[in-house]
């Protein structure tokens, strides 16, 4: 007969505050060494393929899995080593998370935002520095807001924060001017074509 094939094959997905690692074991082991960043975290026996390391502050963090099987009692034993890096990152805003991305520069557009970590304490919405009004927390990946009114008419830097970190969007929305308002009160009304 061939030999025995073995392996492990882990899956590692970080978030926002904790890692879920899985892992599938190929082959008769007797049990696994399970570590973070070189410290032992838990010896499992082969039964056990998943672990939710949480939490954790933001950061990377590297996991090693030393897998140990005794194909013959009197023998040598088969070792196999899985690694895997999991980033976690307090709040992020999805590529292409920002919409509209165009507003007039008197503010008040209702702008809605994707990401990660939105439902996380201490959130802030700012446009160009400016602190958005009216922040709704649909959950932990959506939220909308308005926008400041603008002193200038330009793209300006979109940043998402709360008390773990933060991440922004450089040039992430542009503030326009308000077609037909002469006289610059961001309403188009009678008292423009007076003005003009």
């Amino acid at each position: 007969l061939p030999p025995p094939t073995f392996a492990l094959l882990p899956t590692c997905v970080g978030s926002t505050t904790f890692a879920t690692l899985t892992w599938e074991l190929i082959g008769d082991f007797d049990y696994v060494l399970f570590h973070r960043d070189g410290e032992l975290l838990e010896m499992f026996d082969a039964s056990v393929t998943s672990y939710l390391d949480d939490p954790l502050a933001p950061g990377t963090y590297h996991y090693v899995w030393i897998a140990v099987a005794f194909p013959d009692p009197t023998g040598t034993p088969v070792v196999v080593v899985s690694e895997c890096d999991v980033e976690i990152i307090p709040v992020t805003i999805a590529d292409g998370g920002i919409s509209p991305t165009v507003g007039p520069y008197c503010g008040g557009t209702t702008v809605t935002i994707l990401g990660t970590g939105f439902s996380l304490p201490g959130l802030t919405v700012e446009f160009g520095g400016l602190t958005a009004a009216n922040i709704v927390v649909i959950d932990d990946t959506q939220l909308t807001c308005e926008t400041p009114p603008s002193t200038f008419i330009g793209s300006v830097d979109v940043l998402v924060s709360n008390d773990l970190g933060s991440d922004s969007v450089v040039n992430g929305f542009t503030y326009g001017f308000v077609r037909g308002d002469a006289n610059d009160d961001c309403t188009v009304d009678l008292a423009d074509a007076i003005y003009g």
